[in-house]
C-alpha cells in the first residue's frame, strides 16, 4: 500500500518539483511509513511540538496549545483537489466558529513550498487564513491514514472523539459535538493490506466478506461440496439464489421455472428435462451427466471437471425471488451464450392409453408409494395414473409419456423396468390394459437456443 502511495504522489508531483523542494519528498516518504504509536479513538494524545507553522503568532508551538477549545485537525496536502477545494468550506466554518473551535491544517510539505502555495492561493483572492502545521511527520504517523483530506476531533483534555472524513466536518456536526460535548459519527478507517488486484471482500480484503451488497459467482466443478439443484434462501439481509455442481441446462431450467409461473407449471414434474430443447452447441446436459455416470470413473471425472458449475447469486432483500431469477437468467445468457424462451413446439412423445375394457388398474388400498426400487421394478400403490406416468418419464431412453387414460382413480401397478428396454415395459403394462403409443405433441418447451 505504501508503494502505492506513494506512485500516487509522484504522478500528480510536476516534474521539477523534486529538485525544487527535495524536502517534501523525502518527509512525504517518511510520513507515509507506519512505524509510530498510533491514536484511535477514546485515546488521549499527547503533547506535539509544531516546529513550523503558518499563519499563527508563533512560529513554533505545540498541539496542547489549540486545546483552548475543542479541536478540528484536517491533514491534506496541496496537490489533492479535493484538500485545495475544501478551503473555501473551512474558511466559512471558521467564522462561525472562531470563538469555540479551533481548525489546524497539518502537511507534511515544506514549510517554502506551503508558504509558496498560500502567497499564490492570497493573489488570487482566496486566501488560507487558517494556521498550518508544515513539515509534519509525527502527527501524521500518530494518526495514520490512508488518503486526505483526514479529519480529527479533539476535546479540550486531549481525547479524540472522532475521526472521519472531510465530509462530516460540517456546521450542523460542529453545533452538536459543543452542545453535546461529544460526538458519534462514521469512523473513516482505511485499511492498510488492500490490495486492488485481489477480489474486493475475499479474505477481508475492502472488508468483512457479507459487506456487499450484489454478488454473484460461477465456477466451475468444485469436487468437495455435493451436488445441489437451484435453492432459495432470504432472510432479513439478502435474496439468495444458488445451485452446486450442476448442469448448464439444469441451470437455466431451474431458473426459468422460478421466473416464469406458467412454465413453472410444467417444468418443476419435469425431473430428466424431457421438455427442454437444446439449441446451443455442444450441450451438456443432465442426459450426458447419465451416460458419463454409466461409463465409469475416467468419463465421469472428465464430464464433472469440463461441464458441470455452480452459481451463486446474492441481492438485496428487497429483491423477489422472481426478480433474482430474471437476473440469473440475463447473467447465465450472457456467460453461456445462449437465450432461453419457451415456445410451442411439435415433440415426439408416448402417449399412456386404455386398451382394455376391464378394469385391471384399481387400487386395492394398500399404504401409498410410487418408486423404483433397487432391482428395476417400478411399483405404484394407491396413487393416480399420473404417478405412473412421471415414474416413466424417470428414465432418460423413453420419450416424453403422456396420460391419456382418463382413468379417475388411484392405481396399483407393479412392473419390472429396464432402463433402455421399452419393449419390456410395455408388454409389462399389457397386462395392466394399457400401452404406449407414440404420438406427435404440440406442447409449450423451453428452449435452450445459441445467440447468432
Amino acid at each position: 500500500m505504501q508503494k502505492i502511495i506513494l506512485l500516487l504522489f509522484i504522478i500528480v508531483f510536476p516534474g521539477a518539483c523534486f529538485s525544487q523542494d527535495s524536502l517534501t519528498w523525502v518527509l512525504a516518504t517518511t510520513a507515509v511509513k507506519r512505524d509510530g504509536k498510533e491514536i484511535h479513538i477514546g485515546e488521549k494524545v499527547a503533547d506535539i511540538n509544531f516546529n513550523r507553522i503558518l499563519n499563527n503568532n508563533n512560529k513554533r508551538t505545540t498541539l496542547y496549545n489549540f486545546l483552548d477549545k475543542p479541536l478540528i485537525i484536517d491533514f491534506w496536502h496541496q496537490y489533492c483537489t479535493v484538500c485545495v477545494g475544501e478551503f473555501s468550506r473551512l474558511e466559512k466554518l471558521r467564522q462561525r466558529f472562531k470563538d469555540s473551535v479551533n481548525i489546524l491544517l497539518v502537511t507534511f510539505q515544506s514549510n517554502t513550498s506551503t508558504n509558496e502555495f498560500f502567497e499564490r492561493r492570497k493573489a488570487e483572492g482566496k486566501p488560507v487564513l487558517l494556521p498550518c502545521v508544515t513539515e509534519d511527520t509525527l502527527l501524521r504517523k500518530t494518526f495514520g491514514h490512508e488518503g486526505d483530506p483526514h479529519i480529527v476531533w479533539i476535546n479540550t483534555n486531549g481525547t479524540v472523539q472522532a475521526i472521519t472524513s472531510h465530509i462530516a466536518l460540517n456546521e450542523t456536526n460542529l453545533s452538536a459535538w459543543l452542545k453535546h460535548g461529544n460526538i458519534d459519527l462514521a469512523v473513516k478507517s482505511n485499511q492498510r493490506d488492500f490490495d486492488p488486484y485481489k477480489p474486493l471482500l475475499v479474505n477481508n480484503n475492502g472488508g468483512a466478506s457479507g459487506a456487499f451488497h450484489y454478488r454473484s459467482v460461477l465456477t466451475g466443478y468444485i469436487d468437495s461440496i455435493p451436488a445441489l439443484s437451484l435453492f432459495v434462501r432470504s432472510d432479513d439481509k439478502q435474496t439468495k439464489l444458488a445451485a452446486f455442481n450442476t448442469t448448464i441446462d439444469q441451470l437455466f431450467k431451474d431458473a426459468y421455472a422460478m421466473f416464469d409461473t406458467t412454465a413453472a407449471s410444467y417444468l418443476n414434474l419435469d425431473w430428466l428435462n424431457k421438455r427442454v430443447l437444446y439449441e446451443y452447441q455442444d450441450s451438456s446436459t443432465a442426459q450426458y451427466y447419465s451416460d458419463a455416470y454409466d461409463a465409469g470413473y475416467g468419463q465421469l471425472t472428465a464430464f464433472q471437471r469440463n461441464h458441470l458449475y455452480c452459481y451463486e447469486l446474492d441481492l438485496p432483500v428487497t429483491f423477489t425471488t422472481q426478480q433474482a431469477a430474471g437476473i440469473m437468467l440475463d447473467e447465465l445468457s450472457k456467460l453461456f451464450a445462449i437465450k432461453p424462451f419457451t415456445e410451442t413446439r411439435s415433440v415426439t412423445g408416448l402417449a399412456l392409453i386404455r386398451t382394455a375394457d376391464t378394469d385391471r388398474l384399481k387400487t386395492k388400498g394398500i399404504a401409498a408409494t410410487g418408486r423404483i426400487q433397487q432391482d428395476s421394478t417400478m411399483i405404484v400403490k394407491d396413487m393416480p395414473v399420473s404417478a405412473l406416468v412421471n415414474v416413466l418419464n424417470l428414465n432418460y431412453y423413453f420419450p416424453l409419456v403422456v396420460d391419456e387414460t382418463g382413468y379417475p382413480g388411484n392405481i396399483d401397478i407393479t412392473i419390472p423396468l429396464k432402463e433402455k428396454d421399452l419393449h419390456a415395459v410395455e408388454t409389462a403394462l399389457m397386462n395392466y390394459g394399457l400401452a404406449l403409443v407414440p404420438k406427435r405433441y404440440d406442447m409449450p418447451m423451453l428452449v435452450l437456443e445459441s445467440f447468432k
